[in-house]
């Protein structure tokens, strides 16, 4: 079994971060019409795999083994994707195939986020359409027949659709790239807790078996104690800190004040994190050790 490459991230606009998000693409073809398709039909529908994969670099690192055309391209593929970890699977058809082929190539990657893209080269049906273009054009079915098998085992999917046209497409595609990469950053970090969190909320509550699914490691931080180092803090650092922050962002609406708690927490989270082994900290919601009686808030960590 194999897991996502830990810690890669995609930038907004689509520009890949370093390191980028690393994208397994699978591109499925059925070789079945191979004789009663125009020679080129494959080569057509490689061109087709190869536009979404160079679309696809311009949003991470592309992982892409050719087109699936059996099951034993599909395993191939498997092993490409073990050889090189990806923080997600692409499924991008080119026409109908069995959806054996594509399961074959991701069935071991049990907790790699899929998208199911459909990308229709049509946005309506012409006059003169027929068998051998249907052929062609039927990712339609594809798409469903794949998708089918991954609710069938459990799998959870993201399904984007539209045609080639569609201004939208890249950003849908985009949009479901950013989730995924969000995942990908999450697993396998390291993260800091202060104090416990208010009873009932649900939402942002975890639990420990949810974080040792995402392979995530908690160090808890006593609340009384950084809430003493809280009160004596290096005021010129924080002071300094605000500021780099005020330059480096668009903070115009915020006071200084706040920018300077919001300061002092990153500050914190700094020299607590060493302390601790963890890489990193955030305040991400008001705890019951940070309430109004001390005068903190909860002003977000920026910087």
């Amino acid at each position: 079994m194999s897991g996502p490459a830990p810690g890669r991230m995609l930038l907004s606009e689509g520009a890949p971060a370093d390191p980028p998000l690393r994208i397994g693409l699978v591109c499925v073809y059925f070789g079945l019409f191979d004789e009663a398709m125009p020679p080129e039909f494959r080569a057509e529908r490689t061109a087709v795999a190869e536009r979404m994969r160079d679309r696809l670099e311009r949003m991470g690192e592309v992982v892409y083994p050719g087109l699936v055309d059996s099951e034993e391209a599909g395993r191939a593929a498997a092993a490409l994707f073990a050889e090189q970890p990806v923080d997600v699977i692409v499924f991008a058809p080119t026409m109908a195939a069995p959806p054996g082929y594509g399961w074959e190539a991701i069935r071991e990657l049990d907790d790699v986020p899929v998208i199911a893209v459909g990308e229709q080269e049509l946005n309506a049906v012409p006059d003169d359409y027929h068998t051998e273009e249907a052929t062609r054009r039927s990712l339609t079915v594809g798409l469903p027949m794949f998708t089918n098998v991954l609710f069938r085992f459990g799998r959870p999917f993201i399904a984007v659709f539209g045609h080639s046209r569609m201004p939208g497409m890249d950003k849908g595609i985009g949009n479901a790239l950013s989730a995924a990469a969000a995942a990908a950053a999450v697993r396998g970090c390291r993260l800091l807790a202060v104090g416990e969190p208010i009873p009932g909320y649900l939402d942002v509550e975890t639990t420990p078996s949810a974080l040792a699914s995402l392979g995530v490691e908690v160090a808890a931080v006593d609340a009384d104690g950084i809430g003493g180092a809280y009160e004596t803090v290096d005021g010129a650092a924080v002071r300094e800190l605000a500021e780099r922050i005020r330059d480096s962002c668009h903070l115009e609406a915020v006071d200084d004040a706040v920018l300077e708690r919001s300061a002092t927490w990153r500050w914190l989270w700094k020299t607590c994190a060493p302390n601790t082994g963890r890489r990193e900290g955030r305040l991400t919601a008001m705890g019951r050790f940070c309430g109004a009686t001390r005068g903190w808030g909860s002003p977000p960590a920026w910087g």
